[in-house]
């Protein structure tokens, strides 16, 4: 599983990068900048715990 992360620049051209998932819970984000990649089915359980 993959979490990506859009960010934009000062060419507003969005660029996304990995971040672990702990990230999600010590920063402020919106959720709409957010990507979920998942690998297989069972990363679906992993999803509960975040």
């Amino acid at each position: 599983m993959k979490i990506l992360l859009r960010k934009m620049d000062d060419t507003l051209i969005p660029e996304y990068v990995e971040i672990p998932p702990k990230a999600l819970s010590k920063k402020r984000i919106n959720l709409e900048d957010v990507v979920i990649l998942l690998d297989d089915v069972d990363d679906i359980k992993y999803l509960g715990h975040l």
